[in-house]
């Protein structure tokens, strides 16, 4: 098995190239969308913080892929976005941390749809340990027995295109393909790897049953090498609050997932079975994400309300949810109800409404406000 072990890590590690690796491999998207796209920072109405930890091909004796990532993302005003990621992977003689700085600019295009526009600047630091392979020979002049690192420049870029209920992302990552300077004997090969996302998610809620709604989400990802990848999946939500799904990577994994998004909390996970010839020697995947929501009390316009439908979620703003004719009927009622029976007496002051008198001072102390489009 030892021996076995080795062959895979020198596989995987020299074949595969460097760039094989460029990109991590996180399934969390679904929780934290900013993961795909820089134009998805600040696009909800909230700061968000969230860690993902990923750890693939279980019961394999070899230095596994695994990673985790941090971001946090907010709105900083009614166009704008930012965000913060932090990655670092690790497979075999590989090892990859980045640092992501996101803007993102959004607009609205009609009464319900808006765009935005995001970029990424990036800065990556690559390391290449061979004196982890184990070899026949020590002298093998193609490993120098010693650790390569360099550091890159290199950027995400990314549109995305949303509703209340509908998302669409287009991104590029490493999009300008820089050269490492690691492995000296091999320099042609040793770049940057550009990779091309569209993501796609969805919420669909059925009328006869506001207890449940249905998420189906896909991805599909290419690369200058000839990689593809699709990824499809769906998520049943049960009272906004828990969720479970599916997921099928195209020749390559499917497995479940379940979770908890409350309104200041979120957490979840995924288990994965292999489908490529490699799913024999291993068990599985592991992915978890934890997540928190901090909510402004000043609301910035042209968001995606994704939680809007979540009436507990916003408790100091529930008039937000009511419609506005409802909002009148029921004062109008209220007013009926609080009607004073007593008349006023001729040559007399009319007795003032009550219900006049607290819809006065109501105002006084609260008045909600609307929420507005700037086209």
């Amino acid at each position: 098995m030892k021996k076995f072990s080795t062959t895979l890590l020198i596989l995987f590690s020299i074949f595969w190239k460097i760039e094989a690796q460029q990109s991590s491999v996180f399934e969390s998207y679904n929780n934290d969308q900013t993961i795909i796209s820089p134009s998805n920072a600040g696009i909800y109405d909230h700061m968000q913080i969230g860690i993902s930890y990923r750890s693939q091909w279980a019961g394999l004796e070899i230095d596994k892929p695994q990673g985790i990532t941090a971001s946090i993302n907010t709105a900083i005003s009614d166009n704008g976005g930012l965000g913060i990621f932090v990655n670092n992977s690790s497979f075999g003689v590989l090892k990859q941390t980045s640092f992501e700085l996101a803007y993102a600019y959004r607009l609205p295009i009609n009464i319900d749809y808006n765009l935005s526009f995001g970029m990424g600047p990036k800065v990556k630091f690559l390391s290449y340990d061979d004196s982890k392979i184990i070899t026949i020979d020590p002298n093998d002049p193609t490993f120098s027995n010693t650790e390569q690192t360099s550091m890159v420049l290199d950027a995400r870029l990314g549109v995305s295109l949303y509703s209340d209920n509908t998302l669409l992302s287009l991104s590029v990552d490493d999009a300008i393909e820089n050269k490492l300077n690691i492995n000296n004997k091999d320099k042609g090969r040793n770049k940057s790897e550009r990779v091309i996302n569209l993501y796609g998610h969805f919420r669909l809620q059925p009328k006869t049953n506001e207890n449940l709604a249905f998420e189906p989400s896909f991805l599909l990802s290419s690369t200058d090498f000839g990689h593809y990848k699709a990824t499809i999946g769906l998520d049943i939500v049960y009272q906004d609050l828990i969720y479970v799904g599916g997921m099928l990577r195209v020749q390559d994994a499917f497995g479940f997932r379940a979770g908890i998004r409350a309104k200041e909390l979120i957490i979840g996970y995924q288990y994965e079975f292999g489908t490529s010839d490699l799913a024999d020697y291993y068990k599985g995947n592991h992915e978890f994400f934890i997540g928190a929501r901090i909510f402004n009390d000043k609301s910035s316009q042209n968001n995606r309300w994704y939680d809007r439908h979540k009436k507990e979620s916003w408790l100091s703003k529930a008039i937000l949810f009511k419609k506005k004719g409802k909002i009148q009927k029921d004062k109008k009622v209220k007013e009926k109800e609080d009607k004073p029976k007593s008349k006023a007496k001729k040559g007399g002051k009319k007795p003032k409404s009550k219900a006049k008198n607290r819809a006065k001072s109501n105002s006084r102390k609260y008045k909600p406000k609307k929420r507005l489009r700037t086209l």
